[in-house]
């Protein structure tokens, strides 16, 4: 390569650029995860075709060490990092990054060799248009921020290339390609992205090219194919990119997992679709491969990931949708408990391009929508915003337009996972033999049937009936327990003290029954419910219906039981209770009583939650925004005192 120089370009402005590029700091973070994002999409956009199904792309990493007098015009590559540090010292005042950039650079450009990056890719059609404008290869290697792809292709905003320069602490890369032009097919050419500076009264941009030796200042590529690989030589069309300065930090086995988990994180579609495969040395990465790297590399993928890849291996559903052609959008979906409630918004090629939430709160599901036509790729390809994290309507011309395509995928994406929710909450109160246990009391583990009491429970005593309250009498009602050693309620009282006119009391005894709810209740008392506890005489349990309560916790409307299926489990001290209605409810409450020997009882509640949210709660009951219809709500709760109640339920509407 001695017919290659390293050329600084020079400018009439007067003006800095600094250290701090934003295109390449965007990718800093999380550098070599965006490194293969940005890789893949690449070549996965120049696949090859055969007639008009593309073929299968490959993409091969690999690091190695290059001897630092193999870099072309090391010299002067070298004496362009001093000269940058003289200055940049002597125009900072305060803040010296670009300072200690340049030192540490200088540092690795004085070794023996510098560890380096390669990345390949084949069946594609390489970078073409190597003497054009507008053309894949200008794009890449000189063009700034200039995007001209096809509609079905990933790439949009023409900054991902940046993603290279934020590997290298040299931030220096060199491109080999051979294309499938007819002619000038072959080409190499580094690049140096640096700040401007400024050197015996001339200016310089920083951005310089590794060009053809010529004597005027023109940049023009080698037109051939060059390797800077010394175990490496490219035969077939396609691309090679290399990375100098490629960080230490990471060991060879360090940059394979993250390489491996970034592509599928990314690309998982287009490994299952068997349009890519990546090669990292010894591993493999395709769809034959992948259960094998899942189980491998399983505790490297984050939770999105492994339940798209449950989803599009075994869904419960998959839809087509026709918004610009026949079939151009797919849906699958797939319900799981603990599931992120997330779908993934995928390219034609393969490419993850977005998660969307906000989809169902209460529904646990996963799903993929994969955008399969060049036109509805075109059309989405345009609402994308630069960091791939929804679309944008604002973006479009035609925002009305935007919104109906946009709503049209959603609402069908809410529709299916309502569909399959109400078969899959039928289908297991059903397996449970519980679907025609309402209105009911449940008891906690041993899924006995017992008969449910009313909504509204009336307060009876040994023989008299409740004395009625009026304006000028305060009654107040308190019921107490007496129980045995083994917790068995032996006798219950209710008595009612009334203010300014005097008081009065009666009981209601009865035997409480063993711990299997055998024994009956004497009197007007309910007799003892089989298998459960029965509230203590010190149990903080009190009657609160003469308690003053506003607002969100004053019943407008009690729902029939009627109108719900319930299936309530226990696990440790928590209650779970699984509701599904026929009909939606607004904004309410969830009463939770307990069986007692008299009547049902409140059990404060030490903590709730409703489809996996934290709960407000008041006392015995738990505040909810909505319970729609024909969907699955979790309501969680504990009680303040541990034990195996006799649970009943009621929904109120405010």
């Amino acid at each position: 390569m001695d017919n290659m120089v390293l050329k600084m370009p020079k400018t009439e402005s007067d003006s800095c650029e600094g250290i701090n590029d934003g295109n390449i700091e965007t990718y800093k973070n999380k550098p070599m995860l965006s490194l293969t994002k940005e890789e893949l999409q690449n070549s996965t956009d120049g696949a090859l075709k055969d007639g008009e199904k593309e073929r299968k792309v490959r993409v091969e990493f690999h690091d190695f060490y290059l001897n630092t007098q193999d870099i072309p015009d090391r010299e002067h590559y070298l004496n362009v990092f001093l000269e940058e540090r003289d200055f940049w010292d002597d125009f900072l005042n305060t803040d010296k990054k670009a300072v200690e950039f340049f030192d540490k650079a200088i540092k690795v450009l004085k070794k023996g060799e510098i560890r380096c990056m390669r990345i390949s890719d084949y069946n594609t059609s390489g970078l073409t248009g190597i003497t054009g404008s507008s053309t894949p290869w200008k794009n890449l290697v000189k063009n700034r921020g200039v995007s001209d792809k096809a509609s079905s292709a990933t790439g949009s905003f023409g900054i991902g290339k940046a993603a290279a320069f934020a590997c290298s602490e040299l931030r220096t890369v060199f491109y080999n390609t051979i294309n499938t032009d007819l002619s000038d097919n072959k080409a190499f050419q580094g690049v140096l992205k640096l700040p401007s500076y400024q050197k015996d009264g001339n200016n310089y941009v920083g951005t310089g090219f590794f060009s053809e030796s010529t004597p005027d200042t023109k940049t023009n590529p080698l037109m051939e194919s060059i390797s800077l690989d010394p175990d490496y030589s490219r035969t077939e069309t396609g691309m090679d990119k290399y990375i100098l300065g490629f960080p230490d930090d990471l060991s060879k086995e360090e940059l394979k997992k993250e390489v491996i988990i970034s592509s599928i994180n990314n690309f998982l579609c287009a490994f299952l679709q068997d349009k890519l495969e990546i090669k990292y040395d010894d591993i493999i990465v395709d769809n034959e491969h992948l259960d094998d790297i899942f189980t491998k590399y399983g505790d490297g993928f984050d939770k999105l990931t492994r339940d798209y890849y449950e989803t599009l291996k075994s869904p419960d559903k998959e839809i087509y949708l026709s918004l610009f052609e026949d079939n151009d959008v797919k849906i699958s979906v797939k319900l799981m408990e603990n599931a992120n409630r997330k779908a993934a918004v995928v390219r034609k090629s393969g490419m993850k391009v977005f998660d969307k939430g906000n989809i169902s709160g209460r529904i646990e599901f996963a799903s993929v929508i994969n955008l399969l036509g060049d036109k509805v790729n075109g059309f989405f390809k345009k609402l994308e915003n630069p960091e791939h994290t929804g679309w944008s309507l604002e973006r479009s011309d035609n925002k009305a337009e935007a919104k109906k395509k946009e709503s049209m995928i959603y609402d069908a994406l809410k529709k299916c996972i309502t569909e399959l929710q109400q078969i899959n909450f039928s289908n297991t109160i059903d397996s449970d033999g519980m679907s025609d246990y309402l209105p009911m009391t449940y008891i906690t583990g041993k899924r006995q049937k017992v008969e449910g009491l009313s909504n509204e429970v009336e307060k009876k005593t040994k023989g008299k009936k409740k004395k009625k309250k009026d304006q000028n009498t305060q009654a107040q009602e308190k019921i107490t327990y007496e129980v045995d050693e083994q917790g068995n309620i032996i006798e219950s009282t209710i008595t009612i003290e009334n203010g300014e006119n005097g008081g009065g009391s009666g009981s209601n005894t009865g035997d409480g029954g063993d711990s299997n709810g055998s024994g009956e209740g004497s009197g007007n008392g309910t007799g003892g419910i089989g298998g459960s506890e029965q509230p203590g005489e010190n149990d903080e349990t009190e009657i609160s219906g003469n308690e003053s309560e506003t607002g969100k916790y004053i019943s407008k409307k009690i729902i029939p039981n009627s109108d719900f299926k319930f299936v309530l489990v226990k696990e440790d001290n928590k209650y779970h209770l699984k509701a599904i209605g026929n009909k939606s409810v607004g904004s309410g409450f969830i009463e939770i009583k307990v069986s007692g020997e008299a009547e049902a009882v409140d059990m404060p509640l030490k903590s709730a939650s409703v489809d996996g949210y934290p709960a407000e709660t008041s006392k015995n009951k738990i505040c909810f925004d909505s319970l729609s219809e024909n969907t699955k709500h979790d309501i969680v709760f504990e009680f303040k005192r541990p034990g195996d109640w006799a649970i009943e339920v009621t929904v109120n509407e405010n």
